[in-house]
């Protein structure tokens, strides 16, 4: 063990998407991250979508010591770079070049004839779209689907792939996709949140399972990401599509199983309660909505509906187990 603790002398560690971490992966992280400050080794985490606890943690675990971070709790900006170092932490705003991408919210039944009516209608002149689903089998399910309606003209990715598979199949997607893209006449890409991780490609639309407000982003960023010259009409502007939930009119509305099992129903919930005023075709700008709400999702002021709260923590099913406490009502 020692040895190969020793073996990061004088390295640099450089950690992509921190925020994509499970509960368990991100208390690995936290004490791999005690030892690296012990040794004062360089680390760079690397997060558009990163909720100021999870920053707070980090950086705490770094500077190996229970240290009060109020310059790093809510909303600090974005983009921003934090810096620990033995004197303390601080943050240094950076100057966005960047050109903001407007995109339109909407929701969408979960069944397969609101998922094909839409992409039918939405690439009757082309375009590609990006169709996110929180599990491997519900990706394989609805890319078995899709392949029905538009033969030859959809692409599967996700985690279960062989390597050296999946690698081709990445290296293609950018190929067509990416910033130097040959952007196919029409294309599908059904995935896993292996999309939203690890892939720099663009899309003209996109559908996506409900998932915490961080990861929405994420994907939210593969929306018209690079310039280009080719969308159709009917795709000119960023349209980004939530569907996964039961019923978009119970209250609150109930993720499906699929997501439950992934993620916090509490996460879930207050994405939705965030976003309740965006459904029927609001708009958020990207970047500069990204810090806001994912703190306001994340933080103590979670605008949650009264009738969305159950007076007692009596679970009533996978997806009932919300209190007013858990849902930050006091």
């Amino acid at each position: 063990m020692v040895l190969r603790h020793l073996a990061f002398a004088n390295k640099v560690v450089i950690i992509d998407e921190v925020h994509a971490a499970d509960v368990y992966m991100r208390e690995y992280l936290k004490r791999a991250l005690e030892w690296l400050g012990s040794y004062r080794v360089p680390v760079i985490l690397l997060s558009a979508t990163l909720p100021s606890e999870q920053r707070v943690a980090l950086a705490t675990a770094y500077q190996s010591g229970e240290q009060a971070y109020g310059n790093l709790v809510g909303d600090i900006g974005y983009p921003v770079i934090t810096v620990c170092q033995p004197s303390g932490v601080q943050t240094i705003d950076v100057e966005d070049t960047s050109a903001p991408t407007v995109v339109e919210i909407s929701q969408l039944r979960d069944d397969e004839d609101a998922l094909v009516d839409l992409l039918s209608e939405l690439l009757a002149e082309g375009g590609c779209a990006g169709v996110v689903r929180n599990t491997v089998g519900r990706a394989q399910e609805t890319a078995r689907l899709l392949s029905a309606r538009f033969p030859g003209e959809v692409t599967l990715v996700h985690s279960r792939f062989l390597a050296q598979h999946r690698s081709d199949l990445e290296a293609d997607l950018v190929e067509q996709l990416g910033p130097q893209g040959s952007r196919p006449a029409r294309r599908i890409v059904v995935g896993t949140p292996v999309i939203e991780q690890s892939l720099d490609i663009d899309f003209d639309v996109m559908i996506s399972d409900l998932a915490p407000i961080d990861l929405l982003f994420q994907r939210m960023g593969r929306l018209h990401r690079h310039c280009s010259t080719f969308r159709p009409e009917r795709v000119r502007e960023p349209r980004f599509f939530v569907t996964g939930v039961v019923d978009w009119a119970s209250e609150p509305p109930e993720p499906i199983t699929a997501s439950s099992r992934i993620y916090s129903d509490v996460l879930l919930i207050r994405t939705l309660a965030v976003l309740r005023d965006y459904w029927a075709g609001g708009t958020v700008e990207l970047p500069r909505d990204i810090a806001e709400l994912v703190q306001l999702a994340y933080g103590e002021n979670v605008p949650i509906p009264e009738t969305w709260a159950r007076p007692d923590p009596t679970p009533l099913g996978p997806t009932d187990f919300v209190t007013r406490a858990s849902l930050g009502i006091s």
